[in-house]
């Protein structure tokens, strides 16, 4: 019985060995989470899923999983709306006892038996760990726990990892990119369109009359304007854009794979967007809603490398807002300008479907 037991917790330490060498190797959040669950997977034979927690919308979203189609994960996951404000951090510090879960898993994933382990960081509680079905197995039960154990601390890592990543990259307010990923990000777009010969467009744009919104709304609604601003720019735009804010109301946008007249045709529907946009307090601007003015430019169209990019449609920025505002101008080619390549022909910009 020893000798068995002695063998048994030996290839318990080679798994968890094993586990914890390739969470090593994981670079980011969602290669930490897939390398568990499908290493969790192949110990138990039973359907490991992750539910990620969405405070802003008091819920648990299905964002991955190991033995389970992904076709299912699609739209799946916990509305706890319905829980008492005051009730809510006790309610979903229990998983094993929440009836939405309870009811998703019998109803949706047909398992009558689950096991659901909360995962915390110092911001709370960030996701479910769900076993669906029991183990019975002892010696089994003791391994999936140490691996759930590795597993926290690995996810913790890696949640606090992203978290200073994104700190140094991305503008806090908005959450958009900040100046200095805009600055490398476009120096690599101009190095792949010399590359590929596909054009890369760049959008600059600002909000008008910002000051005068911050003057008669106080800075704290100017926040929420910048915030909601980003939010626009966001949803309207493909994920391979890139969108930065670069100074207190100034915002650009790298279209890939984008020649001059689709992103003016681009610019030209978000201008119309953020005009009809409710914005609070817009009725109060000067020309009775919040707009906004863009620049248009384009390599290898207008320019020759980044900075050329940026100062192309900086000056058609400065057109629009030295007349009319609340327009879009495309910058003009210099005087003798020759360009470095005929880039390939492009299809017409795409909006990202709703």
């Amino acid at each position: 019985q020893m000798n068995v037991q002695v063998t048994q917790e030996k290839e318990e330490v080679v798994k968890i060995n094993s586990l914890m060498s390739q969470l090593a190797l994981c670079k980011d959040l969602d290669s930490v989470v897939q390398t568990f669950l499908d290493q969790t997977f192949q110990l138990i034979s039973k359907p490991v899923l992750l539910l990620t927690h969405v405070p802003s919308h008091l819920a648990f979203m299905a964002t991955h999983a190991a033995g389970i189609d992904k076709a299912q994960l699609k739209n799946i996951g916990l509305n706890l709306k319905h829980i008492d404000p005051k009730d809510y951090l006790q309610k979903i510090a229990d998983p094993q006892s929440l009836e939405p879960l309870q009811k998703l898993m019998t109803d949706y994933f047909k398992a009558q038996k689950y096991l659901a382990v909360a995962v915390e960081d110092d911001q709370g509680i960030s996701a479910y760990l769900v076993v669906m079905d029991e183990i019975q197995d002892v010696s089994m039960r003791r391994l999936l726990d140490s691996f759930i154990s590795i597993f926290k601390v690995s996810f913790i890592n890696a949640r606090m990892q992203k978290r200073i990543h994104d700190m140094a990259i991305k503008d806090p307010l908005t959450g958009l990119y900040n100046r200095r990923y805009f600055n490398e990000k476009i120096e690599e777009e101009i190095s792949r369109a010399r590359r590929t010969r596909l054009p890369v467009s760049l959008i600059y744009m600002d909000i008008d009359h910002f000051k005068k919104y911050n003057d008669q709304n106080g800075h704290p609604m100017g926040d929420v304007l910048l915030k909601m601003f980003a939010q626009v720019l966001k949803k309207t735009s493909r994920r391979n854009d890139v969108i930065a804010r670069i100074g207190g109301e100034e915002f650009v946008i790298i279209l890939p794979h984008t020649d001059k007249m689709g992103a003016a045709i681009k610019a030209e529907k978000l201008r119309r967007v953020i005009e009809a946009t409710p914005f609070p307090h817009g009725e109060k601007q000067p020309l009775g809603k919040v707009s906004s003015s863009m620049g248009v430019s384009e390599y290898p169209a207008h320019c020759h490398d980044s900075e050329g990019l940026v100062k192309a449609a900086d000056e058609a920025l400065y057109q629009v807002k030295s007349t009319t505002r609340n327009r879009v101008c495309l910058a003009t080619v210099p005087e003798d300008f020759q360009v470095d390549f005929e880039p390939i022909k492009v299809p017409p910009y795409e909006e990202k479907k709703k």
